[in-house]
C-alpha cells in the first residue's frame, strides 16, 4: 500500500434532504423539550397513554427484547465498537472508528446534558427516584437508534468498499429510528418512560445520526483523490 499525504480538513456537505431532515428533528427536539419543561399538551398526552397501558404484566414481550438491549449502554457500545473495529480493518481506515466514537459520546453526552437541565420524573414507581438526572430524552431509545443505525451505516460502506453511497445513510437512519422507536415502545410498556421522552430520544438521534453520517460521507469523497492504494 502506497500512501499520499491525506488532508485532515474538510468541509461538511450536507444534501438539500439531509438539511430538510435536520431542521425538522432540531424542531421536534425543541418543541417536545419545551412542552416537557412547560407541562404543555404532550404531557397531558404522556400520562392519557400511561394510564391506557398501565398496569400491565412485567414480562417483556419477545419482539422488544433486542431493541431494550441495544438501548443499554453495557450492550450497545460493544456491539458498536466491534463493528467499527470490523469496518476498519476491512476497509484498513480509521475513519469508522472515528465515526461510531463521535456518534456515540455525542448522543451519550447530550443526552446527560438535557436530562440534567431537564430534570424531568420519571412515571410510576420512578417518580422520586433520587441520584438520576432527569428522564427527558430516553438514553434507551438514543442508543438503541444511535447503534442500530451506525453499524448498518457501517456495513453498507464496507460493502462499497469504504465508500458510502447515499442510499447508506438512508438505510441507517430508517433502521436506527425503527429499533429506537421499538426501545420506546418497550420503556413505556416497562413503565420507565414517558412517551414523549421517546420522542425526544429520536429527534436527537436523527440530527446526530444525519450529521455524522454526512460528515464519514465527506470526509471519504475528500480524501479518496489523496490516497492511492495498492493490495
Amino acid at each position: 500500500m502506497t500512501w499520499r499525504p491525506t488532508s485532515l480538513t474538510f468541509r461538511l456537505n450536507l444534501r438539500p434532504d439531509e438539511r430538510r431532515v435536520l431542521a425538522l428533528a432540531a424542531f421536534a427536539l425543541a418543541f417536545v423539550t419545551a412542552d416537557v419543561v412547560t407541562g404543555g399538551p404532550l404531557t397531558h398526552l404522556d400520562a392519557a397513554i400511561r394510564a391506557a397501558v398501565q398496569p400491565r404484566p412485567p414480562a417483556t414481550p419477545w419482539w422488544l427484547a433486542l431493541p431494550e438491549a441495544l438501548g443499554d449502554l453495557g450492550v450497545g457500545a460493544p456491539v458498536l465498537a466491534i463493528a467499527a473495529l470490523i469496518c476498519a480493518q476491512a476497509l484498513w481506515r480509521l475513519w469508522p472508528l472515528a465515526m461510531s466514537a463521535g456518534i456515540f459520546v455525542t448522543a451519550e453526552g447530550a443526552v446527560l446534558l438535557i436530562k440534567t437541565l431537564v430534570a424531568r420524573p420519571g412515571p410510576g414507581e420512578w417518580t422520586d427516584r433520587t441520584g438520576y438526572p432527569g428522564y427527558f430524552p430516553s438514553g434507551h431509545s438514543t442508543t438503541a437508534a444511535v447503534v442500530t443505525g451506525t453499524v448498518v451505516f457501517l456495513a453498507m460502506a464496507g460493502w462499497y468498499a469504504g465508500r458510502p453511497p447515499v442510499p447508506a445513510a438512508r438505510a441507517g437512519l430508517v433502521a436506527g429510528l425503527a429499533m429506537g422507536t421499538l426501545a420506546a415502545v418497550g420503556a413505556v410498556l416497562g413503565d420507565f418512560h414517558w412517551a414523549s421522552d421517546g420522542i425526544g430520544g429520536l429527534a436527537l438521534s436523527t440530527v446526530v445520526l444525519v450529521t455524522g453520517f454526512a460528515a464519514a460521507r465527506s470526509y471519504c469523497k475528500a480524501s479518496a483523490p489523496l490516497r492511492s492504494d495498492r493490495r
